[in-house]
C-alpha cells in the first residue's frame, strides 16, 4: 500500500462535484502525458522534472467525505502518492508541486476560483 505524500481536505462548492474533479484532473493529466503540451512546457519552466513517459493514470485520489459542511457544498479528500518506479520521478515533492503549480491552478480557471477552497479541519 502507497502512502499519500499530500492530503488536503476541499469543499467543493454547489456545481462541482467528485466525478467533476476526477475528470478535470484526468484531463490535465493527459494533457501532462503529451510530451510538447503547454502544461509540460510549464511544469519544465516552474522546475518540475517530469520523466518521458508518466504512468496512464495519474497518481491522484479523490474521495468524497460525507455529505459537506453544509447543504451547498460537498467535501472531498484529494491525496497524491508516488508512483514507485525508477523511471517515474514522480516524487512525493514532484506531485505536490504539480498539484500546487499545475493542476489546482488549471481547476480553478476552469472551473471558478470558488469552485474548490481548502477546507477547515474538523473535530472529530
Amino acid at each position: 500500500m502507497t502512502v499519500p505524500a499530500f492530503m488536503q481536505r476541499y469543499s467543493l462548492q454547489s456545481g462541482l462535484h467528485a466525478h467533476d474533479l476526477v475528470c478535470e484532473i484526468d484531463s490535465i493529466w493527459d494533457e501532462l502525458r503529451r510530451p510538447s503540451s503547454a502544461l509540460r512546457v510549464e511544469a519544465k519552466q516552474r522546475n518540475i522534472e517530469l520523466a518521458d513517459n508518466l504512468p496512464e493514470r495519474a497518481p491522484i485520489t479523490v474521495t468524497q467525505d460525507g455529505s459537506g459542511f453544509d447543504p451547498s457544498t460537498v467535501a472531498v479528500i484529494v491525496a497524491l502518492a508516488p508512483v514507485v518506479a525508477p523511471w517515474s520521478k514522480l516524487t512525493a515533492k514532484v506531485l505536490e508541486d504539480l498539484w500546487v503549480h499545475i493542476f489546482l491552478p488549471m481547476i480553478l480557471q476552469r472551473r471558478g476560483e470558488r469552485a474548490l477552497t481548502v477546507a477547515a479541519k474538523r473535530d472529530d
